[in-house]
């Protein structure tokens, strides 16, 4: 009887043993133009919340992957960011583990590596379809998402690791460790591939990040829509600084449609953010192929536009990034 519980609770803690190889080293990140798409978080069924067995229909992953096959030969992209639900993975304390969604993990990963693209996976902990927890910070269940998903593609160079989704704290030291502390698990298991980490107030502000900086590696800071009027000083003031002290940013998930979230000056702001980030070539991923938001129809090469009307419903920023990302 000692012998089996040993080795169940050697089961129980295999995803915290260090793997055998690699030193993490810094390598420069590719500058990703691509899109973010939440299939694998959006498209579980209620019932995947209580089921380890229970997944993606066939029907929904296939829908992903036709988004996937999009972004690469539609919207000329270069990668792809999929959000991946941590508590469907490891559970709410990061000791349950469902093969099943690993395997539509691995199904959407390997596609997308398949055409080419950069792939950053991203941990994601909002509500979503019986899943209620909406942790504000990383979680023992976050390292355990990461141990699980660094056994498959760690140290792949063409896989990014997006260590935790908008942090919903506006607390930089409480933000440091905790992110430390995700950073630190990853390269304790020897995975050294490129990590993002997003800012402050659900990504929103990389305002303080140079005074709260994070080791291990090479790590990229990400935004998703910075605070503050739309222009050049307040980018620069929130992200664009680091940027100009060449410490990697991104701009990790964007949005502007008329339906959700957008700017009231859009027409004219939108155009000056594109050109801003081309300028200082800093990484951009778009949210999301859904009609009204990038692409017009179910057609996923169709695009939204910023009409002299807007914003009407339907109208969005698709023509302009599509546009951005061609050149």
């Amino acid at each position: 009887m000692k012998r089996i519980t040993a080795l169940l609770a050697a089961i129980v803690l295999l995803p915290f043993l260090p793997a055998a190889a690699a030193k993490a080293g810094a390598v420069t990140p590719v500058t990703i133009h691509g899109l973010t798409l939440s299939g694998l978080q959006d498209y579980l069924p209620r019932a995947a919340a209580f089921s380890p067995d229970t997944a993606l229909a066939v029907s929904s992953m296939q829908q992903l992957k036709d988004q996937i096959h999009a972004a690469k030969a539609s919207w000329h992209a270069n990668g792809v960011r999929l959000q991946v639900e941590q508590d469907k993975l490891v559970g709410q304390n990061g000791r349950a583990y469902s093969r099943a969604y690993m395997a539509d993990v691995e199904s959407a990963v390997d596609y997308g590596l398949s055409l080419g693209l950069y792939v950053v996976i991203n941990c994601q902990t909002e509500p979503a379809a019986g899943f209620t927890a909406n942790e504000p910070l990383p979680t023992y269940a976050t390292k355990a998402f990461w141990a699980r998903i660094g056994q498959v593609y760690g140290n792949r160079d063409h896989v990014y690791f997006d260590i935790f989704n908008e942090p919903r704290d506006r607390g930089w030291p409480r933000w440091q460790r905790s992110m430390q502390s995700v950073i630190n698990s990853i390269r304790h298991h020897g995975y050294d591939n490129v990590i993002w980490v997003d800012g402050i107030e659900l990504g929103n502000s990389l305002d303080l990040a140079s005074k709260y900086l994070l080791h291990g590696g090479t790590i990229v800071y990400t935004i998703h829509h910075p605070y503050g009027p739309h222009d050049a000083a307040a980018w620069d003031k929130d992200f664009g600084y680091l940027r100009a002290k060449g410490i990697p940013v991104a701009v990790g998930e964007w949005t502007n449609f008329a339906n959700g979230y957008h700017w009231a000056d859009a027409p004219t702001s939108v155009p000056l953010f594109l050109s801003y980030l081309q300028r200082r070539n800093i990484g951009f991923t778009a949210w999301t192929l859904m009609p009204g938001c990038l692409n017009s129809t179910n057609d996923y090469s169709s695009v939204t536009n910023l009409g002299p009307h807007w914003p009407e419903p339907g109208q969005g920023a698709g023509q302009l990034i599509r546009d951005w990302f061609e050149k």
